[in-house]
């Protein structure tokens, strides 16, 4: 066995603390406004984010888009763990089609859902792509590439994270365009470098030594922090992962994992209606763990519920 093999336990509580993690921030985001996404590096936030780093919410607006990471990290590692690199001809064309259905099918539906309840609550009418949703053109766009990566030597997969970490300085330390820097951070290019450490960590495993155990997570949270070690985020991400994913392990996340599918797509309809009927501004972390408590009753309602929806936990547990 190789050293270092997540669980499907441990996948799961990881996709618990990925969820919370995007929840929370695209909540709280536009409330206490300290952005430290890597490609719109700012020192203004940053100082703002050490003056307060022991206030959750400033936490985790400043570093809960970290989430994505973890949520393209799992989809590599998940996917190259159950076809490994032996998708080509006719078991190629099945995997694009059935992704392609998976994704129409969780977006379209609540995307054109989002479109009219947005215009009803807030008078606004026009297509709004909501927190969460850029995210499916971003995972369809990795699940076109798979079955061309899985086939790669690990050699070249670790010049291609190279080179996003690479292309991430280059949009974090030359002035690039707004549109740009949009149209960069909405697609694979801004983003593979998580998704390839998953295959590489699914092909490998990661080192084991204690002083690994240390030094990775000490300089994740450095990368957040000091401005040349930012481009490095989405690995050292995607590494602490698998060292802390033992850590991570309880009732309440593996659970949370078990639903993330539900959660993820419907927390932007909570947030609409609190933002709308709610001094969110002025009730921040009240309104917070409303929002949260919300979400989670609504996800698990979803989940238990909707056909299609079929994740036991007691599967989960067994492994």
């Amino acid at each position: 066995m190789r050293v270092g093999v997540l669980s499907r336990v441990e996948c799961s509580a990881l996709r618990g603390v990925a969820i919370v993690l995007i929840m929370s921030y695209n909540f709280v985001r536009h409330l206490i406004h300290i952005d430290g996404n890597e490609m719109r590096f700012s020192a203004e936030y940053t100082e703002m984010f050490c003056r307060h780093w022991y206030e959750p919410l400033y936490v985790v607006s400043f570093a809960g888009w970290t989430g994505v990471c973890v949520f393209l990290f799992l989809s590599g590692y998940g996917l190259y763990a159950k076809y490994g690199d032996g998708l080509r001809g006719k078991e190629a064309v099945a995997f694009y089609r059935l992704h392609l259905v998976k994704v129409a099918w969780m977006s379209l539906p609540l995307m054109a859902l989002y479109y009219v309840l947005n215009g009803m609550v807030t008078g606004r009418w026009g297509f709004v792509l909501p927190g969460p949703y850029w995210f499916f053109p971003l995972i369809l766009e990795c699940y076109l590439v798979f079955p061309v990566l899985a086939r790669w030597k690990t050699e070249y997969l670790g010049v291609m994270a190279v080179a996003g970490m690479a292309f991430n300085a280059v949009c974090l330390y030359c002035p690039v365009d707004e549109t740009f820097a949009w149209f960069v951070k909405q697609h694979i290019f801004g983003w593979y470098v998580s998704f390839v450490m998953g295959i590489v960590i699914a092909r490998h495993g990661w080192r084991d030594e204690w002083w690994f155990r240390i030094l990775i997570p000490a300089a994740l949270c450095a990368s957040l922090v000091i401005k040349p070690l930012t481009v490095t985020t989405d690995m050292l991400t995607a590494l602490t992962c698998c060292i802390l994913a033992r850590l991570c392990v309880n009732r309440f996340l593996v659970w949370t994992g078990a639903i993330s599918s539900s959660l993820f797509l419907l927390h932007a309809f909570v947030r609409l209606f609190l933002y709308e009927w709610m001094d969110c501004e002025g009730m921040v972390y009240m309104t917070t763990a409303l929002f949260l408590v919300i979400t989670f009753a609504v996800g698990w309602l979803h989940h238990r519920y909707m056909p299609g929806n079929r994740f036991s936990l007691r599967k989960v547990r067994a492994s």
